[in-house]
């Protein structure tokens, strides 16, 4: 089984931010590795190297979970579903695929994926290694 990631987006009133940390499945769910409230600590210098504190953080948006695809396609086989819905939800998985693609393309080095964000990547240690800085 191939390592899962789960992509964050730190809404702030700085620069774009793309954050990536590890999961694991538990009973039968994919869970963050490291606890939510490490996540933040670690979010804590990475602000601050932006001049910005943690406070600033407005929020911080699933950009792509491997339950998305999950959700989505256990409702696209259910078969009282309605035909047109299929039909948004197939969209949907698709979307939710290439954007998954998208951030991993991003964090292998592929500079046209998010030329504008900061990439942070979680390491062991807990704590965010800068993998690339906003492309031109």
């Amino acid at each position: 089984m191939r390592e899962l990631f789960q992509y964050l987006v730190v809404i702030s009133g700085g620069p774009l931010i793309l954050i990536r940390i590890p999961l694991i499945c538990r009973s039968g769910r994919w869970g963050h590795l490291p606890r939510w409230s490490q996540v933040l600590k670690a979010l804590t210098p990475v602000m601050h190297s932006h001049h910005l504190r943690q406070k600033d953080i407005h929020r911080i948006d699933n950009f792509w979970h491997p339950d998305d695809e999950l959700r989505l396609q256990a409702d696209i086989e259910d078969p009282n579903l309605h035909p047109r819905r299929k039909v948004e939800y197939n969209q949907a998985l698709d979307d939710a695929r290439q954007a998954r693609a998208n951030a991993e393309r991003a964090f292998e080095g592929d500079e046209s994926r998010f030329p504008k964000f900061w990439l942070y990547d979680w390491r062991d240690d807990g704590v965010f290694e800068l993998v690339r800085q906003p492309i031109g």
